[in-house]
């Protein structure tokens, strides 16, 4: 029967019966991926970004100097993202926001069929790594948004999955990373995890021992590929300052990590992060019984678990890594877990197959219209401005007509909106470059915010003459019941305050 369906049918063969159900439902978490960007948040960076991309084309300079606010204006600043930055704007510009959203939703696909196609190498078996891949794509989903760091989360694949299949002994494409690392460079500053990947690699063959004229070889390949790849990191516009960029977030008392949220550790007490405590626990359970001698293993999970403990941001990057770990734990250490001999499917069981994979398909791409009846989906051609994050659609609209050139203290999270509805008629308080603008100031900022003694006189060092805030952070209550300040609009979720005397 195999041999008649390998003659009549040859591209069902080839698309179906050679694959299992589990085989399949990889190929469903790829096509979900692809649409995770309907399910996603506007991210709050996603705004300032596009407008950015938009300076970039329109001038054909990448800034390097601060155009957005006036509390920083003329200050340094790195757009270490000006590629995909302008990327982002071409796609939007061009195809509206659901391009972008196919553009990075195709990247998230392709950064997990790199993790499948490691684990086939690996040989284990299309349950294990569904089951594997499904976790991972349940913690980093909301990560997956159009924003610069996808493209970090896909080339950190690529860069993994090299490195491991080549410590394995398999033939790998090294001409790959150094042009990989020339496009990762210029789109986002975590180019520098794939230097790092690259020398716990080196660390790794080192640790091998015993030292011999094959090490020898190892290590002198992989220290090349190491010193071309950082050559390759430095072919962007800033040039050499782009290797010191990552380094300035691991100052002590770092604002970033102080205020905002994704640079702060994973709070395990709310179910969201409860898939990430679940692999840490697994990873120390198959850590203890490690009986491989392998150094590359414990320095890969061990350096994405410190990373991930100290900020939550680098949850796709662990992982991403938890998934190679754990899956060459398994096929070390469990029989069972490799992967049979490929045998063709019987042409009746292989209609089935297609059949149900179809089936599921159309039951994904059915619901959809459900999600977008509920408010859940991006179903406009311009990103959303409600849903679990708020925009201020309604207060901007009333700015725009009464006080066009307001200097304006403004929510953190609403800077890029600001920008990307205000600017270049008024520029905003603060953004999400937090980098840029200083621990100092944003320190300030937050005790601003909270209204904590000397909020006022921030205000006033910055002539602020508007405030834009949410209804329920402490400052709007005081300036609420201020003898100098006036609510003159107000939503559900939003507020407008100006100083008596310029009413």
């Amino acid at each position: 029967m195999n041999n008649t369906a390998s003659n009549k049918h040859p591209w069902f063969q080839i698309l179906f019966c050679r694959y299992d159900m589990w085989s399949l439902g990889a190929f469903l978490l790829f096509f979900l991926l692809i649409l995770s960007g309907l399910f996603s948040i506007t991210d709050p960076d996603f705004w300032w970004h596009l407008r950015t991309g938009q300076l970039i084309y329109q001038t054909g300079q990448v800034p390097n100097a601060d155009p957005f606010s006036f509390t920083a204006a003329g200050k340094p600043w790195m757009s270490h993202e000006w590629l995909a930055e302008w990327l982002i704007y071409l796609l939007v510009s061009r195809t509206t926001y659901w391009g972008g959203l196919l553009f990075f939703g195709f990247l998230s696909a392709g950064t997990f069929w790199l993790l499948n196609s490691t684990l086939k190498e690996m040989h284990l078996s299309p349950a294990l790594r569904l089951l594997l891949l499904g976790w991972a794509a349940i913690m980093t989903f909301p990560f997956l948004t159009v924003r610069p760091r996808v493209f970090t989360i896909f080339f950190f694949a690529l860069f993994l999955s090299t490195i491991v299949l080549y410590h394995r002994g398999q033939r790998v494409h090294w001409w790959l990373l150094p042009i990989a690392m020339i496009i990762w460079a210029n789109v986002h500053a975590g180019y520098v995890a794939g230097l790092g990947l690259l020398g716990l690699l080196f660390i790794a063959e080192a640790l091998q021992g015993p030292y011999n004229i094959q090490i020898h070889r190892r290590l002198r390949i992989v220290g090349i590929i190491f010193v071309v790849t950082l050559l390759a990191s430095l072919a962007t516009p800033h040039g050499f300052k782009i290797l010191l960029y990552p380094f300035t977030y691991l100052k002590s008392k770092n604002a970033s990590s102080l205020f905002i949220a994704e640079w702060q550790s994973p709070d395990f007490h709310h179910p969201r992060q409860w898939l990430l405590l679940a692999a840490l626990l697994v990873s120390m359970g198959s850590g203890l019984v490690w009986q491989k001698r392998d150094w590359l293993p414990f320095l890969l999970l061990g350096s994405m678990t410190i990373a991930v403990l100290h900020a939550g941001r680098y949850v796709p990057l662990f992982a991403i890594t938890w998934v190679i770990v754990e899956g060459e734990w398994l096929t070390w250490h469990w029989p069972t877990a490799i992967e049979k001999a490929p045998t063709l499917v019987p042409l009746q069981q292989a209609w089935r197959n297609c059949l149900t994979f179809i089936l599921l398909i159309a039951l994904a791409i059915g619901s959809l219209p459900l999600f977008a009846a509920q408010g859940r989906l991006q179903t406009v051609r311009l990103p959303r401005t409600d849903g679990q994050i708020h925009y201020p659609a309604a207060s901007v609209a009333w700015l725009q007509a009464n006080r066009p050139h307001a200097r304006m203290f403004n929510k953190y999270a609403w800077g890029g909106y600001l920008i990307y509805r205000l600017w270049p008629e008024q520029k905003v308080f603060i953004d999400g470059r937090a980098d840029m603008y200083g621990n100092a100031f944003i320190t300030a900022y937050y005790n601003t915010v909270t209204a904590q003694p000397g909020w006022n006189e921030f205000l006033d060092q910055w002539d602020v003459d508007t405030a834009l805030l949410t209804n329920d952070t402490p400052l709007s209550a005081v300036l609420t019941a201020s003898a100098t300040w006036q609510k003159v609009f107000s939503t559900s979720e939003e507020v407008i305050f100006i100083r008596k005397e310029d009413h």
